[in-house]
């Protein structure tokens, strides 16, 4: 490819992905307390995949509670990294295959 089309390619993929956001609804509730919260901001800022381990851990603990509402966030983080959107990838390939 011609670095012409190279730098043409790169500017659409960064267009997409600032110009076609992706936003999903959760209407199910995160526990909160403790160092839940600090997680939950994670998962709520779109970025449930760093509140994943730290879940994990949690979800182990010797507090019953806290094992528990961990547990339950846990997955809730995990089926919104199941049901995330492709984003600007996906958008850029449903282009590609329509010329």
């Amino acid at each position: 490819m011609h670095c012409t089309a190279l730098l043409t390619q790169a500017s659409a993929k960064d267009c997409i992905g600032k110009f076609y956001p992706f936003t999903e609804v959760y209407t199910e509730q995160l526990y909160k307390g403790g160092p839940l919260n600090a997680l939950n901001r994670s998962i709520i800022a779109g970025h449930p995949e760093e509140a994943i381990e730290p879940l994990r851990g949690l979800a182990y603990s010797s507090d019953p509670s806290l094992a528990k509402k961990a547990a339950h966030n846990l997955d809730l983080a995990n089926r919104v990294i199941e049901s995330k959107p492709q984003g600007s990838e996906e958008v850029w390939n449903k282009f590609i295959r329509r010329g």
